[in-house]
């Protein structure tokens, strides 16, 4: 597996080229980097999501590209591999009696809330083979 291990702070400022100064005060400030955004549903309802600001989506984006591009995808995955799309997706669940819709199971919004900022929270960045632990 390729990893990228962080010693200093100063290599991730490098890398994903954004400061430590602003990775803290974003990460400091989760809540405010949402958008709240009201979408109608078919049937007349509407779906709150919220939506990363500018400044959150680039973190994001980076942190997408700079490290996690570089993990290994599970075989079981459609939507993080290149070529993916919907249909790609339905296609193995065609004439299935059962569909498991990860969304009831797991929301990522709450996930990221509880789990990390950043992966300031000291085991996130390592069990994502990041960092090493300290010997």
């Amino acid at each position: 597996m390729n990893r990228v291990v962080y010693r200093e702070l100063s290599s991730l400022e490098k890398d994903l080229g954004i400061s430590a100064k602003r990775l803290y005060t974003i990460s400091n400030s989760l809540s405010r980097h949402y958008l709240k955004v009201i979408l109608p549903k078919k049937n007349g309802g509407a779906r709150l999501l919220s939506v990363p600001d500018d400044n959150l989506k680039t973190v994001q984006r980076r942190i997408s590209d700079v490290l996690l591009s570089h993990m290994p995808v599970s075989p079981f995955a459609r939507a993080y591999t290149p070529g993916a799309s919907p249909l790609k997706n339905a296609i193995p669940h065609i004439g299935k009696d059962w569909i498991i819709n990860s969304y009831f199971i797991l929301q990522l919004k709450d996930v990221i809330k509880t789990a990390m900022p950043f992966g300031y929270s000291d085991g996130t960045l390592y069990s994502l083979g990041l960092v090493e632990e300290d010997e």
